[in-house]
């Protein structure tokens, strides 16, 4: 597994190079809070169960990171996945028809609006000014949602979205999030 205890590191690209290496990606899709993950109980965790697999260790440090999240009382905006890497290459090639659709089709005024504004209403993580930067990160399922009356090949990434991502937990304030951005 690869874990990222780092901001916006849930994103499919990540994913894409991380499959190379791991079988399984621990991510959060938006900013995370200072604390981090705490490695104390995944180490007792693995200790004790050394023959979970990665998606159950995945679980765990999801389940964790959430649980510390609401002691703190930022569960509203938490967000952290478990991403089964060998599904990214099925879902990248999938995520190709929609955005070849998109190419081929953006001078036409009602799919390039639909998508205009489907990018620009999905789900956004990380920071969005001039002082702090722009992070151009928008969850890749609520974004192809919100395309998929004009472009219908979106559902198809939504389906393999849901393969990939095997485990997520969310605040209140997270609920279209579906466990991967896409830089946008």
């Amino acid at each position: 597994f690869i874990g990222f205890d780092a901001c916006l590191m849930a994103t499919a690209e990540t994913a894409n190079i991380a499959a190379s290496y791991a079988d399984y990606m621990y991510a959060s899709e938006d900013v995370t809070p200072e604390y981090g993950w705490d490695y104390k109980a995944i180490g007792e965790y693995l200790a004790s169960c050394p023959e979970s697999g990665g998606e159950e260790l995945g679980q765990i440090i999801c389940d964790d990171y959430y649980e510390r999240c609401v002691e703190l009382g930022e569960e509203e905006t938490a967000v952290i996945s478990c991403v089964d890497l060998s599904e990214v290459d099925r879902l990248l090639k999938a995520f190709h028809q929609p955005a070849r659709f998109i190419y081929e089709n953006f001078e036409k005024e009602e799919i390039r609006g639909a998508v205009s504004m489907g990018m620009e209403e999905a789900a956004a993580f990380g920071w969005d000014s001039r002082w702090d930067g722009y992070s151009n990160m928008i969850d890749m399922g609520d974004a192809m949602r919100r395309i998929e009356s004009a472009v219908p090949q979106a559902g198809e990434v939504r389906r393999c979205l849901d393969r990939c991502v095997v485990y997520q937990r969310k605040g209140s304030g997270m609920e279209q999030t579906t466990g991967l951005a896409l830089y946008y």
